[in-house]
């Protein structure tokens, strides 16, 4: 099996998919703040494929690379409940 090798023509690609928003947050995504992560993280047992592939806001690099969608989700409930009950005091 050949390696898979990213060409700029699967960023075309995954910027059309998704309408040119991140794929976590829905951030509208242009050629400078754009990073390509993997949907399972590598760290995660992910492939490096095409189809593990999408593309993020630069701020959230760090927080895809060792998470999952999900993952930054639940993570995001917690934070959002916290700031709540924090506002309450």
């Amino acid at each position: 099996m050949e390696k898979f090798k990213l060409r700029a023509g699967h960023i075309r690609t995954l910027l059309q998919e998704q309408k040119f928003r991140c794929y976590i947050s829905g951030l509208e995504l242009t050629y400078d703040n754009i990073e390509i992560e993997h949907i399972i993280p590598l760290t995660m047992g992910g492939n490096h494929c095409l189809e593990n592939l999408c593309l993020v806001d630069r701020s959230l690099k760090e927080l895809k690379r060792f998470k999952t969608k999900e993952e930054i989700i639940e993570l995001c409930k917690v934070i959002l409940a916290n700031e709540l009950q924090l506002s309450y005091h």
